[in-house]
């Protein structure tokens, strides 16, 4: 039954995929990963080799690799909010991005794979509205967003424009 296909896809594949993804996630191998990730929801969902499964990913509730990276990073920056300094932590001015975080200077393009990079990068794009929920709420909405939208990269969320 697809009640207890979906209860197989969580136990065995996503707790694998879930393992330390803030490390690996910005992978060249998470492509791979990614790719078997789809092959299980389409047995899930009863689809064919090559249709598109990101309707599937809606309807079942299951986040993409790309998404469940991001959820992760915001979590690891929202835990840790108060680590990192912001335009109006530097200057009194009235900017629009006062409120973003300051990046961390990385001088090598390599250095710019973890979450230290893409933490900051996701959290910057986020409205002011979304930033300062509380902690529990906010991981609820970054969930639906992330669930609704079934991001196939960090570049379509980067992307994505919040209402």
């Amino acid at each position: 039954s697809q009640k207890t296909l979906r209860a197989a896809y969580f136990s065995i594949f996503h707790s694998h995929l879930s393992y330390a993804i803030l490390a690996w996630g910005h992978a060249a191998d998470g492509a791979r990963v990614f790719r078997l990730q789809r092959g299980a929801v389409r047995v899930l969902a009863g689809l064919g080799f090559r249709e598109d499964c990101r309707e599937a990913f809606k309807r079942y509730g299951i986040l993409t690799v790309p998404a469940k990276y991001i959820l992760e990073n915001l979590r690891f920056v929202k835990g840790n909010i108060n680590t990192y300094r912001s335009h109006a932590d530097e200057h009194s001015y009235e900017t629009r991005l006062k409120n973003n975080i300051i990046p961390i200077y990385w001088r090598l393009k390599r250095c710019q794979s973890g979450p230290g990079y893409w933490a900051i990068k996701c959290f910057n794009v986020l409205p002011e509205a979304i930033r300062s929920m509380p902690d529990s709420l906010f991981e609820r909405k970054i969930k639906n967003i992330l669930l609704e939208n079934s991001f196939y990269t960090v570049q379509e969320f980067l992307n994505h424009r919040f209402t």
